[in-house]
């Protein structure tokens, strides 16, 4: 073979079909959206934040300051490694980028998964309709590109599943069930709630697959194939199996926290694992934030999750209440039905309800949304019609910027530096303190725990976490605490009184912190000053220096 006609085939062999261009439009898209710096507030309090400190610390260790810091964070750890592997004293935040920026490729992955699954119970156009509803749908793209993890979870979910229905028709099906195994652990070392969302369900689906597999395929040296006893040998044989991969994966999160904490579930389960470190009052703070809410209407939410939000896909939902009818046809899909109802129920009963927590379970709504979707087109040019429609639609999403951010094409020094996409006083306090100060420094944040972007190093909590400032200066001399403050090498304090209001209107906040200690007692004291270089509203923060 002439070298021409090698090229041409290694060139055949990545041209991409044409239907895949109906993914990779708006995944790249998504892609593109990634790479930008995160504005999201749970990515900047610990998404990316608790990767930055373990980066910092040189290991994975318990964060008194940062509750969330302390809960399985697997799919995250993918940013420590560019930050090693960059240079400089900024490698910390363009590791991060790039990481965040891997983390958008579970939705290909994915995308991947769903294809396989929904060609094992429809054609080979039921897994293009399937992949292509789960990149275009914007709930998905919003969650990867502002750098959440609940992508990552859904994928693992996925996967799981794919892997349990390989396991269903193997002459070897414990490889397929060590692989769901770990998948589900992973899931689970992504996010507690994969423990409910993924583990359970998932052991539950792989026993049933044991059981009505029987003894077709040999699972043991028994000669008994037909006998009961040898049934139920094999069940036991894939829990333990699917058991030791989920171990293998979600028990060190699991490990770590029992080490550091005396609670394996840290921070929750407290009233079971009691930690004589944990402030009861704190951990009280915590349960309320997190508890199932009572008043909540459960009419209000089927509307938004059928069609209200605007992150909703404007045909998933319409083609899961058809998959009803394809069902009643081909049994097969009654599984996938049964497991997303039991998430569904999961979220009700057992999370504080946040429309983001369901975003998990989408794959596998594509799965039986994309085998609908093909059985009700027939016409092969109505069914492109509307997968182009759906893959348009995401890319149009996305693009818009309505509730994300969209500016792919402005420098990255620009974004970080010069306007924010939310011109909010916090934003303004971090643009004055990375232009005025270097990464030896040290900024006080109270209130504020969204420290990611700060150039400086700070010293933070969040708002289930002991108040740092109280624990600095609660007790001292006004010459104690500038000489506490000076031991810390504070240089700043902010305090947001904007989010300080909304955490005690919700959630809780120390009552030592008020207006009064900083105007009536630090500042005549002459511990802090305040800083006039920055003009800020002091209904929202104020920012002060140290006086030292």
């Amino acid at each position: 073979m002439s070298v021409r006609a090698t090229a041409q085939q290694i060139v055949a062999w990545f041209k991409p079909a044409r239907q895949a261009w109906l993914i990779l439009l708006p995944f790249g898209l998504i892609v593109a959206g990634a790479i930008l710096p995160p504005w999201e507030f749970d990515v900047r309090e610990y998404h990316m934040q608790v990767p930055a400190e373990w980066y910092r610390n040189g290991q994975i260790d318990y964060l008194p300051h940062n509750v969330y810091g302390n809960m399985p964070l697997a799919s995250e750890l993918i940013l420590i490694p560019p930050m090693a592997l960059g240079s400089g004293a900024a490698s910390w935040y363009s590791g991060a980028l790039i990481g965040k920026t891997m983390m958008s490729f579970y939705v290909f992955f994915a995308a991947l998964a769903v294809m396989a699954i929904a060609r094992k119970f429809g054609q080979q156009r039921s897994g293009w309709a399937a992949a292509i509803l789960l990149v275009s749908c914007p709930w998905i793209g919003y969650v990867a590109t502002t750098g959440l993890n609940e992508v990552a979870l859904g994928c693992f979910i996925v996967t799981s599943v794919l892997a349990i229905l390989n396991a269903q028709n193997s002459k070897n099906p414990l490889r397929h069930v060590l692989l769901a195994g770990v998948f589900a652990g992973s899931a689970a070392a992504t996010k507690y709630t994969g423990v409910v969302f993924a583990i359970l369900p998932l052991l539950v689906w792989t026993l049933w697959i044991a059981k009505t597999r029987g003894n077709d395929v040999e699972v043991s040296t028994a000669s008994e194939a037909n006998d009961d006893a040898s049934s139920w040998q094999t069940v036991w044989i894939f829990a333990v199996v699917f058991t030791i991969g989920a171990t293998i994966v979600f028990s060190p999160w699991l490990i770590k926290n029992a080490a550091l904490t005396g609670n394996p579930t840290y921070p929750l389960l407290s009233t079971l694992f009691v930690n004589a470190e944990r402030d009861v009052e704190l951990s009280q703070r915590w349960d309320r934030a997190h508890q199932v809410p009572a008043s909540d209407s459960l009419g209000e939410h089927i509307r938004k999750i059928g069609y209200a939000s605007s992150r909703q896909s404007p045909l998933l939902m319409g083609l899961l209440v058809l998959s009803c009818l394809v069902m009643y046809t081909d049994r097969r899909l009654v599984p996938l039905a049964l497991y997303l109802l039991f998430g569904v129920l999961a979220w009700w009963f057992a999370t504080h309800h946040l429309e983001r927590f369901l975003v998990p379970l989408i794959p596998l709504s594509a799965v039986l949304a994309g085998v609908t979707l093909e059985r009700l087109f027939s016409n092969s040019k109505l069914f492109w019609g509307v997968c182009i429609g759906l893959s348009l639609y995401g890319f149009m999403y996305l693009g818009a910027g309505m509730e994300n951010d969209s500016r792919v094409l402005v420098k990255l020094d620009v974004l970080r530096h010069g306007p924010a996409l939310a011109e909010t006083t916090t934003e303004k306090v971090h643009r004055f303190l990375n232009a005025k100060l270097t990464g030896d420094d040290v900024v006080l944040l109270v209130g504020d725990a969204e420290p990611f972007d700060l150039t400086p190093q700070t010293i933070y909590a969040t708002c289930f976490d002991p108040d740092v400032l109280r624990g600095v200066i609660d007790g001292k001399t006004s010459t104690a605490q500038r000489g506490a403050l000076a031991e810390l090498n504070v240089d700043y304090i902010y305090v947001s009184w904007e989010e300080i209001k909304r955490y005690r209107s919700t959630y809780g906040y120390d009552s030592y912190v008020t207006r009064d200690l900083f105007n009536k007692q630090l500042l005549p004291a002459g511990v802090i000053s305040v800083e006039t270089e920055l003009q800020i509203d002091p209904a929202f923060g104020q920012l002060f220096r140290c006086n030292q």
